[in-house]
């Protein structure tokens, strides 16, 4: 379970080499990238002594945060995997988008970072709420706290449906309706006090069992070792009165006739 304050990031349309520039890419190791995590942005003339005071990620305020929410087609560009590295070595456990590039988003899942999509307008509240977060991938829940107003000047121009209303899902005091959609004015849709609203999201079974289990897809793997092991010998059984198949000779030149 992850809890703590959003890292708003209003952009569409994210690459990876924006999320790690390409003179990046040489480190051999995984550890080490959240340093360079949006270095074209975060700092004047490539030069970390001049952070960009107008960047999210150079605003104290932000400090700590493990939730990053951003905008459509998250993580677009090439595959390189450095990015969701970069993402996790900087502190971030779970980013928020209403879309994620297919093959970014099959690498949060192999590298312990989890991506969640939900409705753009959702995503938008979420965004500008300055309150606690708390993010249960058991429950596949997400949960705003306290009664803090909407966060201002992020330069985010808000995404509503024509009433001008925002859409998500509550929970009331006697918890009762869990996930029942409900419309609220943007001042009026976060609770107050212990009980918070709640934002059902969607995650596939065997990623979120991997995210929780904290394995990858060879860990995955690994779990039927036995089976493995038991299918490997009786098939060897089986085979042991085969003839011996040639071998191949590697070393002789293949030609075209």
């Amino acid at each position: 379970m992850v809890r703590s304050i959003v890292t708003p990031l209003d952009k569409s349309d994210v690459d990876t080499d924006q999320l790690v520039p390409k003179q990046f890419l040489k480190l051999v190791q995984r550890s080490g990238f959240g340093r360079y995590l949006f270095y074209d942005w975060r700092y004047e003339n490539r030069n970390e002594a001049e952070p960009r005071r107008d960047f999210v990620l150079n605003d104290p305020r932000y400090d700590g945060s493990s939730i990053l929410v951003a905008g459509e087609n998250f993580g677009c560009g090439s595959s390189r995997e450095h990015a969701v590295w970069a993402l996790a070595d900087y502190g971030f456990a779970v980013v928020v988008a209403p879309s994620f590039a297919d093959i970014f988003y099959s690498n949060c899942f192999k590298n312990g970072l989890l991506p969640i999509t939900l409705p753009q307008n959702v995503v938008g509240m979420i965004r500008r709420f300055d309150g606690e977060v708390e993010v249960d991938l058991d429950a596949r829940e997400i949960r705003l706290y306290g009664a803090g107003p909407p966060r201002k000047n992020v330069g985010e121009e808000a995404t509503q449906d024509p009433s001008g209303s925002y859409s998500f899902y509550t929970i009331n005091s006697k918890q009762e309706d869990v996930g029942k959609e409900a419309t609220q004015d943007p001042s009026e849709a976060y609770s107050s006090g212990t009980v918070p609203t709640v934002i059902p999201f969607e995650i596939e079974e065997d990623r979120r069992r991997t995210l929780l289990d904290g394995i990858d897809e060879i860990g995955r793997t690994l779990r039927f070792e036995g089976e493995i092991s038991r299918f490997e010998a009786v098939a060897l059984q089986r085979n042991s009165g085969m003839a011996a198949l040639p071998l191949v000779d590697r070393t002789a030149t293949v030609g075209c006739r």
